[in-house]
């Protein structure tokens, strides 16, 4: 499974960034409960992993270097990498050379995404990213459908709707 994870990754868009939330390193009581699952040892790759599902980071930025990433940088929860129980792995794609033109015109995008978008408010002196993040997906001719919090759901307009969050209730039919 780690390699084929890089590999079926190693065609990123151009300049395309990998985000990958990985545990690196399992605190003993992680056996205790979850060593006792099936799927816990379903990883067929032992030669990389050992005897456990964890990959150290040293050796994911090998793998990502195997599969032609590069860049390969850890957020983790420790200041030694080494130490680390769960790692955010950031690794850059190969940059891609651009393809020759085609002979016939690009395929036209028929139908319209839509996108569902929960934005909250704003505050503090700026503007809600919900808000804005609708401006731009109606800007490109796509569709956003924007949710905001109220005291009740209501339909407020095309696309618009506030809803009463933590109540467990089905709004409408």
């Amino acid at each position: 499974m780690a390699r084929s994870t890089p590999a079926r990754l190693s065609r990123p868009p151009a300049k395309g960034l990998l985000i990958l939330l990985e545990g690196t390193r399992a605190p003993l009581g992680i056996f205790l409960v979850f060593g006792l699952l099936k799927g816990w040892w379903l990883f067929e790759d032992e030669d990389v992993r050992g005897l456990d599902p964890w990959i150290e980071p040293q050796l994911w930025q090998h793998l990502l270097e195997q599969s032609g990433f590069t860049d390969t940088e850890f957020v983790t929860d420790s200041e030694d990498v080494s130490n680390a129980v769960h790692s955010v792995i950031l690794a850059r794609g190969q940059e891609l050379t651009p393809a020759a033109p085609s002979i016939s015109p690009p395929i036209q995008k028929e139908k319209k995404a839509t996108w569902v978008i929960f934005a909250d408010s704003g505050g503090s002196g700026r503007s809600s990213a919900g808000l804005e993040l609708a401006a731009e997906v109606e800007k490109r001719g796509d569709c956003a459908i924007l949710i905001s919090m109220g005291e009740a759901f209501r339909d407020l307009e095309s696309g618009r709707f506030q809803v009463r969050p933590l109540v467990l209730r089905i709004y409408g039919k």
